[in-house]
């Protein structure tokens, strides 16, 4: 039986296909000969056209931000020591911003004392005895209060009867095992983590939990508002 002229026509796309990839001339494409496999070539990040707008805005060290929200909105008190009676101690501004970069960025305490002033004794005492989960709450409402009494905070408004908000959950990778910590291939590989819920009015975080990411999102709509 003869081939069509549709399936002769498909025959040679094929074989121009296969030869443009073989010699090279498709760059869609990245053969390892050797392998005999191929992958698309990694397109990097500074290539992505950004908002010029951001190229105006200069670069600020996240410890001079941390100092000026905090002149703002003093959220820094709010780290009180773990024993509230018989203690004096307060936490030093430089090490609890040494801490909160080392932590919020993922980088850790061991390379942040390496790199800094700051040494890691100092780095664990404010880990043991300031961090915790009422500080941290009480520090972000200090934030988040303050952001919503400014000016431009009314402007994110969609509507005029009231505010519009929206639940997202954003993965995050653990370094330590936790009781809510899971395996998840498609968010973490081989491993394990978190799923931060939080509540977002006009870009504003105004609350979050901590579930597992086994867990459905739609079970704790209730809970986090």
């Amino acid at each position: 039986m003869l081939p069509t002229p549709l399936e002769t026509s498909l025959e040679t796309l094929y074989i121009t296909v296969n030869q443009r990839i073989q010699s090279g001339e498709n760059k869609h494409l990245k053969v390892d000969s050797k392998k005999n496999t191929w992958k698309l070539p990694y397109i990097k990040q500074d290539e992505e056209v950004n908002n010029p707008f951001f190229d105006k805005i200069p670069l600020i060290n996240l410890s001079d931000v941390l100092s000026y929200v905090n002149a703002q909105t003093n959220f820094m008190q709010h780290f009180t020591h773990i024993l509230s009676k018989n203690v004096r101690t307060t936490a030093c501004l430089e090490h609890v911003i040494a801490y909160l970069i080392a932590s919020g960025t993922g980088i850790g305490t061991g390379k942040i004392a390496s790199s800094s002033d700051v040494t890691k004794a100092a780095l664990d005492a404010v880990e043991h005895n300031f961090i915790r989960l009422e500080s941290l709450q009480n520090a972000n409402n200090a934030v988040i209060n303050k952001m919503a009494g400014l000016s431009i905070f009314k402007h994110f408004n969609l509507s005029e009867y009231g505010i519009h908000s929206s639940v997202d959950g954003q993965k995050l990778s653990t370094r330590y095992k936790t009781v809510l910590a899971r395996p998840s291939k498609k968010y973490y590989g081989t491993s394990v983590g978190v799923v931060a819920y939080s509540l977002i009015a006009n870009h504003v975080p105004i609350n979050s939990i901590i579930i597992g990411p086994n867990d459905h999102e739609n079970q704790y709509i209730v809970d986090i508002y």
